[in-house]
């Protein structure tokens, strides 16, 4: 490393890492020594943009999909640009474009290469390839331990680690995750090649990853009948039809936010949700989506959640985070359009159910299962068994060597809704002490505890360009 150079290890090489690195790189006022630590041999991809199979589509169409506070359209016009709508016309939605998450990740890598050749600061940003396993504060800066064994130091650390791969839940633990018609990774889709094409299967959860996965199944299998179960049965919402009146940087840096502007910093559960059934009801009348309420109040998310007193948000995490999230989280019309087809011919059913019980029977799956407000115990034989859970959160499931060390030493705090780690507003990890450090940060979904809305890419740019500048502006006034 050049003498004197400032040095910046980036944890995690997703689309957040990545983010936080190019935007450091522009925002510095000299060069740093940035750092991205990553396991997988290529950056931009992470969980979420891995997926290669043709089906699997980004939730939201590309203006979403933000990368440049500067430029929110670049990621269009880089579609435009390679012909994405040509070579996938299924792509298309009326004029907005669903660009499946491969493609999105190859973008995100072009957008990291260009800036490690060439960018404002002159910032070196390469990929070290290994997982952070520890990190411990050193007289000056940090220190980083590897899983390579090696060690990295660092004047600034900035954690972007986000979701694990499911975990297995508990009837299917022991036996059955280890037979061969259990599959723990949704993702996995040459292991789901294997399914037979009239297998009788069945989908654990309702989410996003379970509508990827239908999708995949009836495409390869049009003989397969589908039964997708979760506790309360319920589905990802469909997209807004409405376009926004404001741009999408206007309505994130609105101040403020619309809902707040219209209700105030609501302290109460019921007082927040008779203001959006309010909202929703005015809407009705002139004929309009509840889409648009709704997305005024995920807008307003890093204002209305932490006005809530914790008592409350432990009531929201216990009642309501599910409907919140199927209405948040929706789905793209490809497979919206795919699993309606596959309810209409037969081979997709919806089911609400405990499931209660598993063993393993021959070459099947016996699965038990208590449908939602019933005593009655089902039991079925299922060829495959998909897990589709969604991703762990790696503060609360312990199963992240690095976060794990960094709440037993006491440098990090995880949050008591399983919702990443405590962070301050400018998200400063908070020690066990309640105390902060400028040169220890987290970016993305790890510090949706503090903000109730961080897992989105537009929230996530707007995270990665504040810390930032905030690190570039406290190493250029330690000079």
């Amino acid at each position: 490393m050049p003498a004197n150079r400032r040095s910046v290890a980036v944890i995690g090489g997703g689309y957040s890492g990545v983010a936080c690195a190019v935007h450091l790189s522009r925002a510095a006022r000299e060069p740093f020594e940035i750092t991205i630590v990553e396991p997988r041999p290529e950056l931009g991809r992470g969980i979420a943009h891995s997926a290669g199979d043709p089906d699997h589509r980004l939730n939201a169409p590309t203006h979403i999909h933000c990368f440049y506070p500067d430029d929110m359209d670049h990621f269009t016009a880089w579609c435009a640009a390679n012909d994405i709508g040509q070579k996938d016309p299924d792509a298309f939605d009326g004029e907005r474009l669903y660009a499946r998450r491969w493609d999105y990740g190859t973008y995100i890598g072009e957008q990291l290469a260009r800036h490690q050749a060439d960018n404002p600061s002159g910032s070196a940003v390469t990929h070290r390839q290994a997982a952070a396993v520890d990190i411990a504060k050193q007289d000056k800066g940090w220190a980083v331990s590897l899983d390579d064994g090696g060690q990295l130091s660092a004047d600034a650390v900035i954690l972007t680690t986000s979701n694990a791969p499911p975990s297995v839940p508990p009837p299917f633990r022991g036996e059955v995750e280890g037979h061969a018609a259990f599959f723990r990774d949704p993702w996995d889709v040459d292991a789901m090649g294997r399914i037979a094409a009239d297998a009788r299967i069945l989908v654990v959860g309702t989410g996003l990853t379970m509508a990827d996965v239908v999708t995949t199944l009836m495409r390869d299998g049009p003989a397969r009948r589908i039964t997708a179960v979760s506790r309360r049965g319920l589905l990802p919402a469909r997209q807004r039809k409405e376009p926004p009146d404001e741009t999408l940087l206007e309505a994130l840096t609105r101040k403020p936010p619309k809902f707040v502007a219209r209700h105030g910093k609501p302290e109460r559960l019921l007082d927040l949700f008779r203001a959006l059934r309010g909202d929703i009801a005015a809407l009705a009348e002139q004929g309009r989506e509840w889409h648009i309420a709704f997305d005024d109040l995920r807008d307003a998310a890093s204002e209305v959640w932490p006005a809530l007193p914790r008592p409350e948000q432990a009531r929201f995490m216990r009642h309501l985070r599910p409907w919140y999230e199927t209405h948040r989280f929706r789905l793209p019309p490809q497979n919206a359009e795919a699993m309606d087809r596959g309810v209409r011919e037969g081979r997709l059913e919806f089911r609400a159910a405990d499931i209660v019980g598993a063993r393993v029977s021959g070459n099947c799956v016996d699965v038990s299962l208590k449908p939602r407000r019933s005593t009655r115990v089902a039991d079925t034989l299922y060829e495959a068994v998909v897990n589709c859970t969604g991703p762990v959160n790696v503060a609360s499931a312990g199963g992240n060597p690095l976060l794990h060390s960094l709440i037993e030493g006491g440098l990090a705090v995880a949050n008591p809704f399983g919702l990443g780690l405590e962070v301050d507003g400018d998200c400063r990890v908070k020690g066990r002490d309640g105390s902060t450090d400028g040169t220890f940060y987290a970016v993305g979904p790890l510090t949706r505890g503090r903000f109730g809305e961080s897992n989105g890419v537009p929230f996530i740019m707007m995270q990665a360009v504040a810390v930032g500048k905030k690190l570039a502006a406290q190493f250029a006034n330690q000079v």
